[in-house]
């Protein structure tokens, strides 16, 4: 797999993440 491919994967998933620990939280 990709490097570059991998970290956008990972930025991403981390976004998404932190939407959702918004949504729990707010």
């Amino acid at each position: 797999v990709s490097a570059t491919l991998y970290v956008t994967h990972r930025a991403t998933v981390d976004a998404f993440g932190d939407r959702r620990l918004y949504y729990l939280l707010g």
